[in-house]
């Protein structure tokens, strides 16, 4: 991947599930110098990176976001602290005149129907929400090229233990029982490799804006999807599906990036059975 305009891509929370995939993947896939960006005021902040290297032609990841876990999403001291990091990263991109600035949202945002402020999460929905208004107006204002992406559920190896997947797999490998909710609503997951192609995709487009989800489609329940992981091994009703109120769908909008030509690749049964395998070396 090249592009006009594309040298320096500075990606923030770099060590994480999602950052260090992201990092590797455009290390891999690009001509791009790809930097591992820390929060304000580290030796390897935004503004320390650009300024001590020269950089030029820079594009602005903010992936870092403390209590992204269903745990912490509530912890409204802990969300307050992450979106204080955020705004005074905007603030260093824009006083050191970055090109392009991406920041990750999240399907919590937004309920399927209408689209309004969630209160499933409360703390963690609304201070993205505030997020995603102050890069808005500080790009505008400073006519940067910005895009907000909400990202709906991801999976892959190294995706931290206390999610759903890797409890579910948990479970099939040692044959223990698992009790969930009704799992009732659509759903999609999306594989870590397609999930950093779209990224890729927007970042060589010119393409600039507020309105983008990112996701697998949501073709099926979640609970068909967790079935699914029983049936490749071998297995069925480990997984105790308990009758309760029916949830949100989580259904993203997809016409953007399919009409920039992207679109998920990794088969959902073999992006699990990858999975199992990296667990295994």
């Amino acid at each position: 991947m090249s592009s006009p305009g594309l040298r320096n891509i500075l990606i923030t929370g770099a060590n994480g599930f999602l950052g260090s995939n992201l990092l590797g993947y455009l290390h891999e896939k690009t001509d791009c110098t790809i930097w591992n960006a820390g929060r304000s005021g580290s030796a390897n902040s935004i503004e320390n990176l650009v300024r001590n290297h020269n950089l030029r032609d820079v594009t602005v990841i903010l992936n870092g976001w403390g209590g992204v876990h269903t745990s912490h999403k509530r912890d409204l001291e802990l969300q307050s602290r992450s979106l204080q990091d955020f705004k005074s990263q905007v603030d260093e991109c824009l006083e050191n005149r970055v090109n392009t600035i991406l920041g990750f949202g999240t399907q919590a945002e937004f309920s399927e129907l209408p689209r309004e402020p969630s209160d499933e999460f409360r703390g963690y929905s609304s201070a993205k929400v505030e997020a995603r208004k102050y890069l808005l107006a500080a790009t505008v204002s400073n006519q940067i090229r910005s895009m907000w992406i909400r990202i709906f559920s991801v999976y892959g190896s190294g995706m931290d233990d206390r999610w759903l997947i890797p409890k579910v797999l948990r479970a099939v490998n040692s044959r223990t029982s698992l009790d969930l909710g009704p799992c009732s609503q659509l759903w999609g997951l999306l594989h870590i490799r397609d999930f950093c192609a779209a990224i890729a995709t927007l970042l060589e487009s010119s393409h600039e804006g507020f309105d983008l989800d990112l996701g697998a489609p949501a073709d099926q329940s979640l609970k068909d999807l967790i079935q699914h992981v029983e049936k490749l091994f071998g297995e069925h009703d480990l997984i105790n599906f308990n009758p309760g109120e029916h949830p949100a769908n989580s259904i993203p909008n997809l016409d953007v990036l399919r009409s920039l030509g992207w679109s998920p690749e990794v088969d959902f049964g073999e992006g699990i059975l990858e999975m199992v395998r990296n667990e295994k070396k």
